[in-house]
């Protein structure tokens, strides 16, 4: 019984985590940034500064055991990881064609639950 316990709580686990991926859009390499500074942006036009576009950034999870905020974060953090430190959530404006490919290859295959994406970038300090 401790053992059909044990097995089903795992599966809980591996059903309940929040899955990430990355598609980069640049070769330009940056350092990680922490997710805390990774700002979002509801549309490209709410970014008022100069940025590069580096990655489409995807995070899909249960729509029963993960939260808008848990995916959220999960974008920031994933964002982070190739050196952005923003978000734009609007992607809808994007139809570039590696957006186009990344969007393809994002979502093939996913039945159900919750995806959010987002393009991260890459805000250039104001000199």
């Amino acid at each position: 019984m401790k053992k059909l316990l044990l097995l089903s709580f795992m599966f809980c686990l591996i059903g309940c985590a929040v899955k990430s991926s990355v598609v980069r859009l640049t070769d330009n390499v940056r350092p990680p940034v922490p997710f805390e500074f990774v700002k979002v942006y509801e549309t490209e036009d709410s970014v008022l500064k100069k940025f590069e576009k580096v990655a489409v950034v995807t995070a899909r999870g249960s729509a029963v055991y993960n939260t808008k905020a848990a995916l959220l974060k999960a974008l920031r953090v994933r964002a982070g990881q190739v050196g952005a430190n923003a978000i734009i959530l609007d992607v809808s404006k994007d139809k570039s064609l590696a957006y186009k490919a990344a969007s393809v290859y994002l979502t093939a295959g996913i039945v159900g639950g919750r995806e959010y994406s987002a393009i991260a970038i890459y805000i250039y300090p104001e000199k």
